[in-house]
């Protein structure tokens, strides 16, 4: 029998690959004029995701919609400090969500994959810096050399093959697109720091 973390490392697996894909192909299928809004797209996904969470905290409760309310109250409600405290990384992860889909209309996506995981680095650093962690000269090692892969990657002048019959090919920026997954690694590196800083 397989067990559920391998089945769940190769869901991960095959989300994190085909994501990028997918959204590439979502924000350049159509001209500006005529995609849809990045803000209400983000918007309307943690609508389905607060929903969805409703759902399962109703499951939980035996299927009692008024136990489940009764759970949100005593859990958010009542408890408005944890729940500002946990609102940070919450709104830092839907503007870095914002940003990830802009940067992908405007960057090929082997090279959005590669940068992003600039949020490594990130999270490296604000560790050090707000966790007084103490990395060790391997990580450090390890940290120069993705530093130094993605700096390479971002020099590279490599474009996709079929960049040219986008529809938006006209408007794709390299540089707009670099500086969204830079503001998209700062987002999602501190907030996680900070949620683990909330621990």
């Amino acid at each position: 029998m397989v067990s559920l973390k391998y089945v769940s490392l190769v869901v991960m697996l095959f989300q994190n690959a085909i994501t990028p894909i997918i959204t590439r192909f979502a924000t350049t299928s159509a001209a500006a004029a005529d995609r849809y809004s990045t803000p209400v797209a983000v918007l309307t996904s943690e609508v389905l995701k607060l929903t969805l969470s409703l759902l399962l905290i109703i499951v939980e409760e035996g299927y009692s919609v008024v136990a489940a309310f009764r759970v949100v109250n005593n859990q958010i409600i009542l408890k408005p400090k944890d729940t500002l405290r946990l609102a940070v990384p919450a709104i830092l992860y839907f503007i870095q969500n914002i940003f990830i889909q802009l940067a992908s209309g405007n960057l090929p996506a082997a090279i959005f994959q590669v940068t992003y995981q600039g949020k490594t680095l990130v999270v490296a650093f604000c560790s050090v810096l707000l966790l007084q962690k103490q990395l060790s000269r391997v990580k450090w090692l390890a940290i120069s050399l993705m530093a130094t892969g993605i700096a390479i990657v971002q020099l590279s002048s490599s474009k996709e093959g079929k960049q040219s019959s986008m529809a938006n090919d006209a408007e794709q920026n390299i540089y707009v697109g670099l500086s969204f997954v830079f503001l998209g690694c700062l987002c999602s590196g501190f907030a996680g720091v900070y949620f683990e800083m909330m621990m």
